[in-house]
């Protein structure tokens, strides 16, 4: 489940088999934990912290890890190009 605790150390899929797409996505979601650390850290010394999701491209990496996705939103989705 996306949203489930889980620790670091999964990171390196010690809690099973190794899946590219479930480590991809952990990996997307410590950026959000770490900004949001980092926010708090620095809080009192104006700098700011920020996280953002640049959106979904057309790659071969979404067609295979989320096809079911690609189908409902391939309309949706940038070219490579526009991704850059």
């Amino acid at each position: 489940a996306p949203l489930k605790r889980w620790s670091a150390d999964e990171l390196e899929s010690r809690d099973g088999p190794y899946n590219g797409v479930r480590v991809y996505a952990r990996t997307k979601r410590m950026q959000v934990v770490l900004a949001r650390a980092w926010a708090q850290r620095l809080a009192e010394t104006g700098v700011r912290v920020y996280s953002t999701h640049p959106g979904w491209v057309e790659t071969p990496g979404v067609a295979d890890a989320l096809p079911a996705f690609r189908r409902l939103t391939r309309p949706l989705l940038r070219n490579t190009a526009d991704g850059a």
